[in-house]
């Protein structure tokens, strides 16, 4: 017998395609060891020029997917990634994310 995915888990993998698959510089950020106050503080101050969103790799990786990205861009970005926080920006070139 499969396993069943969590309703909620189908629901992230959705938001975050709908991230990857929209136009605009995606990144992959490794956030171990911020501390949590200066990830908000970061989150505050960024918010009207950017989006960010943490997720499991999984999860990123089955969103990857779907979004038709190559996955060996994807292992790139995660490769040594403890904490992977999804970056997003339509306003923002490569060099200022």
């Amino acid at each position: 017998m499969m396993a069943k995915a969590a309703p909620w888990k189908k629901d992230r993998v959705s938001e975050l395609t709908e991230i990857l698959s929209n136009d605009g510089i995606v990144g992959i950020v490794d956030i171990g060891g911020v501390p949590a106050g200066n990830m908000l503080d970061m989150r505050s101050s960024l918010r009207d020029r950017m989006t960010m969103t943490m997720s499991k790799k999984t999860l990123i990786r089955l969103a990857w997917e779907q979004a038709g990205l190559a996955e060996n861009d994807l292992d790139q970005l995660l490769d040594g990634a403890v904490q992977p926080c999804i970056v997003h920006s339509d306003s923002l070139n490569a060099f200022e994310l």
